[in-house]
């Protein structure tokens, strides 16, 4: 029996409905936007990287595990090594795979760029909540996403992209549940935050916050005491579950479970910009405890000045409306910076004064914008977005005057 092969040689005829909807998809806004700004970030990254060969230490010896972790004999993941959290490294694996993109280091802006623009639709789509105008909108964004320190840290391979992607990421799924609670949403929140625990420890700070906001917010709407126990644990279980995975791996291959804590002590003055002034008084000893605190809280203003601003409207807000949600929220706001006072008080670390880590409230403070602006009524939003727009684009010069010194 000889087959019909003749319909092999027929044109293939998609229906004209999804061709429509494959379109539509397409060229959707945060598809869009996605490709925009991967495009700005990448296309810099690879010109300071390649042109001007600027490569910081931290990125290439994370692109250098990933690259051992596939190319060495034999092939091993524990290559990866226990120096940084394991997430820093994994997301390079697959650009690690293809060899001249390892070694001509361009692996590290193509990676960082992803998850930077990843943050700019996760922005862009909280702020959308409000339904403001698009161009408004995409106005606040792009004074986000053009901030000198976005741009270089985007470019660059460092993990900052990553982990402020997922914890943006987190708080723009919190936000969604203070405005229309689902359960899941908080699931969500859980494994976002796991994930971002991995990407950088640190970020266990916004845990409590959050789970004390949770647990505050479900009480005074009147939730069952099972019901907030439940709400809990699911954001809770997560990251017990990868940071209790984290250290079952580090027991079995180097025989100290918390082996990680320690691996990088010596990293507090290592790669990332650093404020001269600050450094003198901070890891000298500086007079005293509190002036070593003010200095960092001062860093937290010269990098992002809107951070105090918005945590301050917030927290106007929560009192006049009665909203926890926004006092929640300037918490949020405010982690990074009361936690860099209190490290810098506490030991004069000079890690405190990194302008990469005094960057994390930017994300956080536009999505808490979002809720904001929702939260508001109707005839206040656009005045009030045209407030948020002036205040993250006049960060602006502050911010390259900072990244200058």
């Amino acid at each position: 029996m000889i087959a019909d092969t003749s319909i092999l040689r027929r044109p293939v005829v998609v229906p004209r409905r999804r061709l429509v909807l494959a379109k539509d998809v397409l060229l959707r806004g945060p598809v869009v936007l996605f490709v925009v700004a991967y495009i700005v970030y990448a296309g810099l990254g690879l010109y300071m990287t390649l042109h001007v060969h600027l490569v910081l230490g931290d990125a290439q010896s994370r692109l250098a595990n990933a690259y051992f972790a596939l190319w060495n004999a034999p092939a091993k993941l524990a290559a990866i090594g226990f120096f940084w959290p394991p997430l820093q490294t994994l997301v390079l694996i697959p650009f690690a795979a293809i060899r001249p993109l390892a070694t001509s280091n361009a692996a590290l802006p193509l990676s960082s760029a992803l998850f930077a623009a990843g943050t700019v639709v996760v922005v862009d789509r909280t702020l959308a909540l409000s339904r403001i105008h698009a161009g408004l909108r995409l106005a606040i964004v792009a004074a986000f996403g053009l901030n000198p320190i976005v741009l270089f840290y985007a470019g660059n391979g460092m993990a900052e992209s990553l982990y402020l992607f997922l914890l943006a990421s987190a708080l723009a799924v919190f936000v969604r549940w203070l405005l229309v609670p689902r359960w899941h949403h908080l699931l969500h929140v859980g494994v976002l935050l796991a994930l971002a625990i991995l990407g950088r420890f640190e970020v266990s700070f916004w845990l409590p916050v959050l789970v004390v906001g949770i647990a505050t917010v479900a009480a005074l709407r009147g939730a069952s005491l099972s019901t907030i126990e439940g709400s809990l644990l699911v954001v809770v279980v997560p990251v017990a579950y990868a940071l209790g995975l984290w250290m079952f791996f580090n027991w079995v291959l180097i025989g100290d479970p918390v082996g990680f804590l320690h691996a990088g002590v010596g990293v507090a003055g290592g790669t990332g910009f650093v404020s001269a002034p600050v450094v003198h008084h901070v890891a000298s000893g500086g007079p005293n405890a509190v002036a070593r605190a003010w200095r960092a809280l001062r860093l937290q203003f010269e990098v992002f000045p809107a951070t105090y601003l918005i945590a301050a409207a917030l927290l106007a807000f929560a009192i006049l409306r009665r909203q926890i949600g926004g006092a929640v929220l300037a918490a949020v706001v405010l982690v990074n910076a009361v936690s860099a006072a209190l490290w810098a008080a506490a030991g004069g670390a000079a890690i405190a004064t990194h302008l990469r880590y005094n960057q994390r409230a930017m994300p956080l403070a536009l999505l808490a914008i979002g809720w904001l602006l929702v939260s508001l009524p109707p005839r206040w939003r656009t005045w009030s977005a045209v407030t948020a727009l002036v205040l993250v684009a006049g960060s602006i010069p502050l911010t390259t005057r900072t990244m200058l010194d």
